[in-house]
């Protein structure tokens, strides 16, 4: 609630514009009416880390969004390749708690430990009509389940109105004995008898 405006553009980030916590939610239906997935770049590029010793700079994946351009696939930077990877991108997914409901967006390694399976096993699947069953299995199998999520949020203008994206960083299983601690403290803290304010003696 008290995240900044998004920077103009040109502008450096505000610290302050990105806020991460962790919360244990339950996953609603899995939905997907498209691709939940997009041909992505896999040209190595810096990584922008730095090197450790007398190691080369580490590298990563590209991973933009790729187009098919002649007999080439072609991303905004310019690389070419003959076969793009294929990446998880889940949009508006609805987690829930006591407490409510919220949609998130996930990514790739979220998107596998979330489904079992990396992008291009369901691409596959989603791509052969014949195998429909086995995507919905998929999605089914990953719906109604708890996680301990970690979520970024941050403000962004979309469609001249400014919104809050709230994006899974990294899941895992519920560690309930460290939820119910968490938990416990909080009872305890509302439970706490008030300290006894010192009256002056008149």
């Amino acid at each position: 609630m008290n995240l900044p405006p998004p920077s103009a553009p040109g502008q450096a980030q505000d610290p302050k514009s990105v806020a991460r916590h962790y919360v244990m939610a339950t996953f609603a239906s899995l939905s997907a009416d498209k691709a939940p997935y997009y041909a992505a770049c896999p040209e190595l590029v810096d990584s922008g880390r730095q090197p450790q010793g007398n190691e080369p700079p580490p590298k990563r994946q590209c991973n933009k969004k790729v187009s098919l351009e002649g007999q080439f696939w072609t991303c905004a930077s310019g690389h070419t390749c003959q076969r793009p990877v294929h990446r998880y991108l889940f949009q508006r997914q609805q987690i829930s708690d006591h407490t409510g409901s919220l949609d998130i967006s996930f990514f790739d390694e979220v998107g596998k430990q979330v489904l079992g399976c990396d992008a291009e096993e369901l691409a596959a699947a989603w791509e052969d009509p014949e195998k429909e069953a086995q995507v919905q299995q998929h999605l089914i199998k990953a719906s109604y389940k708890r996680y301990s999520f970690r979520l970024k949020s941050q403000r962004e203008v979309w469609q001249e109105e400014t919104r809050t994206k709230v994006s899974a960083e990294s899941v895992s299983a519920p560690d309930y004995v460290k939820e119910g601690n968490r938990m416990l403290e909080e009872i305890k803290a509302v439970l706490k008898p008030p300290v006894p304010q010192n009256v002056a003696g008149g």
